[in-house]
């Protein structure tokens, strides 16, 4: 997809080596060595998110891996998934699932410019123009900071874990979701 080529251009041109895998199939174990894992779920709410997807993203969090999960369906995308995965995404993203995935105003506001993500070692990060249509949802409110807004919903959050064991001077694990 030309969206995974150009975050992998990116992502280069910082001097961070990526691969990308192939969803169909994949397991924890090969994932597991990464120190970062972001999800780009390109917009589909069908045949996009799987519980098995879910799964995999928990045990990461749950070994320390950061994870980063960008689109503009993240929120709907839960209505996908079983019971039990759809509580477990919630608890991952930090955004309560929304049956309207038509939010936002056609921009995005940094709201928080003090933090990592949004002022980091890369430069600041400054409003811009955001044609998609985010969901509108609500945050859980479970400890995640609002780093920035469409119109009244919440489109970047972050939310930080502990520190994986071995990983000095770091700021924690940060979980983010841009929707």
């Amino acid at each position: 997809d030309p969206e995974i080529d150009t975050l992998v251009s990116y992502l280069a041109q910082m001097g961070i080596g990526a691969q990308i895998f192939d969803q169909e199939g994949l397991t924890f174990a090969a994932v597991q060595n990464f120190k970062l894992i972001i999800w780009d779920d390109l917009g589909f709410q069908i045949n996009g998110l799987t519980d098995n997807d879910v799964a995999i993203f928990q045990a990461a969090a749950n070994a320390g891996i950061s994870l980063y999960f960008i689109g503009d369906d993240i929120a709907t995308s839960a209505l996908s998934l079983s019971a039990s995965a759809q509580a477990q995404w919630v608890n991952l993203t930090h955004l309560n699932p929304a049956s309207n995935n038509f939010g936002g105003n056609g921009s995005v506001d940094i709201v928080n410019t003090g933090h990592p993500v949004t002022n980091g070692p890369f430069g600041i990060v400054a409003g811009f123009d955001y044609s998609l249509d985010p969901d509108a949802t609500t945050r859980t409110n479970t400890g995640e900071v609002l780093l920035g807004t469409s119109g009244v919903d919440p489109v970047l959050l972050a939310s930080e874990g502990p520190v994986p064991a071995g990983d000095q001077g770091g700021v924690g694990r940060v979980v983010g979701a841009v929707h």
